[in-house]
């Protein structure tokens, strides 16, 4: 990982091969903070249920 460069997070940006966005102080929500890459196939159900109850009423 020696010659990989972070850069700042810039919406649109492709990063290049040797590249990898930065995000300074960010914060995963409670939901996700227990999750790993093996519990990843099953995070839909648990992003549905977090956009459904954040969603406004319409």
């Amino acid at each position: 990982m020696d010659d990989v460069h972070e850069i700042d997070f810039a919406p649109g940006y492709q990063p290049e091969a040797h590249e990898r966005f930065c995000l300074d102080e960010f914060e995963l929500p409670d939901w996700l903070q227990d999750e790993n890459s093996l519990s990843v196939p099953n995070l839909l159900p648990s992003i549905n249920s977090y956009l459904f109850r954040a969603a406004p009423d319409n």
